[in-house]
């Protein structure tokens, strides 16, 4: 059993992390079969081609009713694998590539905190929409501004990251 001296972990990256708040929406929605959203936790556009990770082409947020974060959907059958070993263990680490996707429109998730900046109650969120550097990541969650980010109004921290750099994003509330 592991003890936690400090604090414990808050979340994986893409957990919903609050199910029974009244207005929670996630929806499952077709991959973009040329360009698939391959992480957990990351904004992401739906359009008329699926849905898609933020890209270099986005320099400003999209509509808000095109955008949503991947989400790690309930354990269950893995349709891309023979029957009977088709079940998706929890927490897998990245999204089918074809497919459906979990997308969260409204409500609490994980996300991974990239960037130097922490995390703050209330505090606004960015989203790195440039090539990923280090410590930067294509479509990963930021605590401050920069040239290559994109605000995100409607998105919140709920607190600070813990040791793993996970921290909670309410989104649309």
């Amino acid at each position: 059993m592991v003890a936690y001296s400090f604090r414990m972990p808050a979340g994986i990256p893409g957990e919903c992390t609050r199910f029974n708040v009244l207005g929670t929406t996630i929806k499952a929605e077709r991959q973009n079969v040329a360009n698939p959203v391959t992480k957990y936790g990351v904004l992401c556009v739906v359009d008329a081609n699926g849905a898609r990770p933020i890209g270099a082409a986005d320099t400003a947020q999209p509509p808000q009713a095109t955008i949503g974060i991947s989400v790690r959907p309930f354990p269950g059958m893995d349709m891309t694998v023979g029957y009977p070993f088709a079940t998706v263990p929890f927490g897998a680490g990245t999204p089918p590539a074809t497919g459906v996707i979990d997308i969260m429109y409204r409500g609490y998730a994980s996300v991974l905190l990239n960037g130097a900046a922490p995390a703050v109650k209330n505090g606004p969120s960015w989203v790195w929409f440039a090539a990923s550097a280090a410590p930067h990541v294509q479509g990963g969650w930021e605590a401050a501004t920069n040239a290559s980010a994109f605000a995100v109004p409607l998105a919140v921290f709920e607190g600070p990251a813990d040791a793993g750099a996970n921290t909670e994003l309410a989104f649309n509330i």
